[in-house]
């Protein structure tokens, strides 16, 4: 059986396809074991199983031993390895070897920007942002849909929405269409900064567009919604989308928390849909929040506990129901 570089290449690959990267680094093992010298290709299909497991340090200590065995790099290999430094964050590190490998005549490519951009994200890096975004122009690469949300999303994550409504203006001018990616960074923006005109343009143009709401949106609009006080408009989105959406546990017991609050400005009918709909997914309330629940009932929400209350309750919620109907003054959990 022959024993190169190429026959453990291609096995090497197939265990990355498979996602077997154990047995990949086993069988690069094997081959120093045997004497057999990796080649570029062996070196660029590790670095690449790095970044895509997450393993920047091992991915650079790959590409030093490249550089050491005098394998030139390649696009692939500085890709790979700007990869896997950029999904951990470490994008100051990434821009180093951008920068020094450019000097070699290494010549970017789209997927470069895209994992750099993808970490500034992640940084919310403004200035290396539009830096590299005005780079990728200068070289004549045409900004794809994964770039522009990129960059929209820095903009977004650092409030400079009006920046973020320039760059979409470019996707139309470019025609790259839009999706919900595009616009879920820019609703959480006017949440934070409390900009409603620009949300309600921001959904006015969703809707023009015909973009569908992804889950994500979805849990955008109600946690934002809860976070300036419309716990009301919170529990109609809802409302309107379920059961096709459903929210997280998390994004649950922000409601809920927000429901059991004497402040929160629900509607009758609402404390109702919601304990029902939680009685459902099965999330339990806590037992601050069933006393708190009791306490803030009055007169009105009993008729609407008897005529929509009509599922099935767990134990502690039925009991709750029932305490409030008959007047009882013992609060359910002290």
């Amino acid at each position: 059986v022959r024993t190169d570089a190429s026959v453990f290449n291609t096995l090497i690959n197939g265990c990355a396809k498979e996602l077997r990267w154990g047995q990949a680094f086993q069988l690069f093992d094997k081959m120093k074991e045997l004497g057999i010298p990796p080649s570029k290709v062996t070196y660029n299909c590790l670095i690449n199983m790095c970044a895509e497991k997450n393993d920047p340090e091992r991915a650079l200590q790959l590409f030093k031993s490249m550089v050491d065995k005098n394998h030139t790099p390649d696009t692939i290999t500085i890709n790979s390895v700007i990869k896997a430094l950029t999904k951990s964050g470490r994008v100051d590190e990434a821009l180093k070897i951008f920068n020094r490998m450019e000097t070699t005549g290494f010549k970017p490519t789209l997927q470069t920007f895209t994992s750099l951009l993808h970490g500034c994200s992640i940084k919310k890096d403004i200035s290396a942002t539009l830096f590299l975004f005005d780079n990728l122009k200068l070289r004549k690469l045409k900004p794809d849909l994964k770039i522009y949300n990129s960059v929209i999303d820095v903009c977004s994550k650092t409030a400079d929405l009006s920046r973020a409504l320039e760059i979409l203006k470019e996707m139309d001018t470019n025609d790259i269409k839009p999706d919900a990616a595009t616009f879920n960074t820019m609703l959480d923006c006017c949440f934070r900064i409390n900009d409603s005109k620009k949300f309600n343009f921001l959904l006015d143009e969703m809707q023009r567009r015909q973009i569908e709401f992804s889950f994500i949106t979805h849990e955008i609009l109600i946690l934002g919604f809860l976070k300036i006080g419309k716990q009301t408009d919170a529990v109609v989105h809802f409302r309107d989308v379920y059961p096709k959406y459903v929210p997280t546990r998390a994004t649950f017991k922000v409601l809920l928390q927000s429901l059991s609050s004497t402040h929160a400005a629900f509607e009758p009918q609402d404390v109702a849909w919601v304990l029902n709909v939680s009685n459902q997914q099965n999330i339990p309330l806590t037992s601050r929040s069933l006393y708190d629940i009791e306490s803030s009932f009055d007169v009105q929400v009993l008729p609407i506990l008897r005529n929509s209350l009509i599922l099935s309750w767990n134990t502690r919620c039925r009991t709750l129901v029932e305490q409030v109907i008959s007047g009882a003054n013992d609060p359910l959990l002290k």
